[in-house]
Parts: C-alpha cells; sequence; structure tokens
C-alpha cells in the first residue's frame, strides 16, 4: 500500500511538473509542437487561433481560418497562438491536420491553450500522434485520428477507430446497436468518398477518421473529413445543379436535403449514385446516431434540428460528425 502511495504521489509530481512546463512555453511565447514539415528560411506569419475552436459551432470563423492558414503558408511560415482558445470540438482537429497536411512543406508552430478543457481535449484527441511536441505531455487514454488515400473501404479501420473511441469513453469495447450503427456509418462515408471527385483521378482523393471518447458524457464523437473538392464541386453534382435549377431548386442547402431524403432520382429523373448519405440520415432520425452534422462547400447541416443553411464562407471538402452512445 505504501509503495502504490508512493507511485501516485510521484505521477502527480510529474504531471505538476509538465503542466508547468507547459505553462512557462506558453508564457514566453514558445512552441509545445511543430509539424513535422521540412523548416525553409522564411519568416514567420503569427495569428491568433479562433477561441472556439469548432466547425459544428462556429463554422464560419472556422472556415476563414482555414483560409488563411493557406494563403499565408505560401509565403511564410506559421506560428499559431491557441492560448485564448476556450473551447475545442474533435472534427475541428482532424479538419486541422488535413489542412496542414494540405500545405505540406511549410512549418506550423503552435503552443497550447490556457483553458484546462481545451488543453485536455488537444492532448487526449490523437493530435500529437501527428505533429512533433517540443516540451513533455502528460500521458494518457488518447483518441484516434486516421489517414487513408486509397479507393478502398477499410472495415479495420471502422473497427479500430470504434474500439479507441468505446475504450476511453466506457473503458471497454461493447456490441451494442449504437456501436454497430457507427460502424456502418464509417463504411458508408468511406464508400461515398470517391464519389465526390473532382475529375479523372479519384484515388488522389483522401479522407481522414477520427474517434473521441468523453468519458465524462459517456459518448464517442466520430468525424470524417473528405479532402477532396466538396459534393457541391464534384463532376457528377454539377449535371445535377443544373437540372435542380430548371425545377426551382437553386440552393445547395436545399439540394443536400433532396439527397438525404432519397429525392434526387426521382426530382430529377437521373440515379444518384450517393446512396450512403440517405441510409446515414435515416439513421440520425431513428436516432441509431446522434448528433449528425454534414458541412461541405458553403452548405452547413445541423440534422438534429432540421437545420440547412447557406454559409457565407466555404469549407474545402466534406465533413461530418456524430455522436454514439454505450
Amino acid at each position: 500500500m505504501k509503495r502504490l502511495i508512493t507511485e501516485r504521489r510521484w505521477k502527480e509530481h510529474l504531471l505538476r511538473r509538465q503542466n508547468s512546463q507547459l505553462a512557462r512555453k506558453n508564457r514566453s511565447g514558445s512552441s509545445a509542437y511543430i509539424t513535422t514539415s521540412p523548416r525553409r528560411k522564411r519568416r514567420y506569419e503569427e495569428f491568433r487561433v479562433p477561441s472556439q475552436f469548432s466547425i459544428i459551432k462556429n463554422p464560419e470563423e472556422m472556415n476563414r481560418f482555414f483560409q488563411k492558414l493557406r494563403l499565408y503558408s505560401r509565403v511564410s511560415g506559421i506560428k499559431l497562438d491557441w492560448q485564448n482558445v476556450t473551447f475545442i470540438s474533435p472534427e475541428a482537429i482532424a479538419a486541422f491536420i488535413a489542412t496542414m497536411e494540405s500545405i505540406k512543406g511549410i512549418e506550423v508552430q503552435g503552443n497550447l491553450p490556457y483553458n484546462q478543457d481545451a488543453r485536455d481535449t488537444l492532448l487526449c484527441s490523437g493530435f500529437f500522434e501527428h505533429v512533433h511536441n517540443t516540451v513533455p505531455l502528460p500521458t494518457g487514454r488518447t483518441g484516434k485520428i486516421l489517414k487513408r488515400g486509397s479507393k478502398r473501404v477499410e472495415p479495420r479501420s471502422a473497427l479500430e477507430l470504434i474500439e479507441c473511441g468505446a475504450k476511453q469513453a466506457f473503458g471497454t469495447m461493447n456490441r451494442s446497436h449504437s456501436t454497430r450503427a457507427a460502424y456502418k456509418t464509417l463504411i458508408e462515408l468511406m464508400n461515398n468518398t470517391h464519389n465526390h471527385a473532382a475529375g479523372k483521378k479519384p484515388d488522389t482523393e483522401k479522407w481522414w477518421a477520427t474517434s473521441f471518447g468523453n468519458s465524462s458524457r459517456k459518448i464517442v464523437c466520430y468525424s470524417f473529413v473528405d479532402t477532396g473538392v466538396g459534393i457541391f464541386r464534384s463532376v457528377k453534382m454539377r449535371s445535377l445543379q443544373r437540372i435542380f435549377k430548371m425545377i426551382g431548386i437553386t440552393s445547395n442547402a436545399e439540394i443536400m436535403q433532396e439527397i438525404l431524403n432519397g429525392r434526387v432520382e426521382s426530382s430529377t429523373g437521373l440515379a444518384y449514385r450517393g446512396k450512403g448519405l440517405p441510409a446515414i440520415y435515416k439513421a440520425a432520425c431513428n436516432g441509431d446516431i446522434k448528433s449528425l452534422y454534414i458541412v461541405s462547400n458553403n452548405m452547413f447541416a445541423d440534422i438534429d434540428r432540421s437545420l440547412f443553411v447557406g454559409m457565407t464562407t466555404s469549407f474545402e471538402g466534406t465533413l461530418y460528425y456524430w455522436e454514439s452512445e454505450e
């Protein structure tokens, strides 16, 4: 018993020391991480990360943030200030990593948030498996972030994500109805990714999928980011948009409702291969998956609230987010 108490105190001491080092790094303006991209002798542009780092809660500002990243990366390295970030959601981390991957060759540096909840989300998301941390970081159960660039549907990857999220949220893997629904959703999205290609080379499209177990809320948060051109800029969608316009449907938000409800073929007379989206929408309506969001190009959809709106900014690609209970 004495030995166990000593080990526990030692671990608590190490955690306090690590947090103290992180705080000193933040106060000095030094970086807690850098990307693994090669360094280049260029100037660095510094700017703040949105305080609400969430695409599902703050889509317009996040879209501007990603556009700014791409713009400045053409001429300089990037230094990001996370100190005033108060909220982070997992899908935004996946989109952030996908964006950094798209600007490979430019170094991106960043510190960590002061806010403990925001910092813990970043530390436990799996983010630091994709960058190089420059200070010691607390260890523990982490989420999973997977990147793929193949045309194959990958059942093992889906199971890996589900198992990781379940263990993080519930302590163990289960075979519940919600787990099966999450698996089907991941498979549908993997299968659907290459239907939204820009042209003749769909095998170049990449996707990122994540799972993050929230033990306090007893849920697993899933996100899937297709880094292609997005649903409404794909070759297949262009012909549909022209026909929809003839029958008075002009906005991408309205078109998304037609797709999800499976009315595309009957409305336009053209078959649409995106059969997976109506299936995912049905699972959300039945309560098999919770809190489903879809963001693509200038369209934002919150399925639980039946909210389909256009945005003044654009998300490059397509993002899906949903939650699963035990």
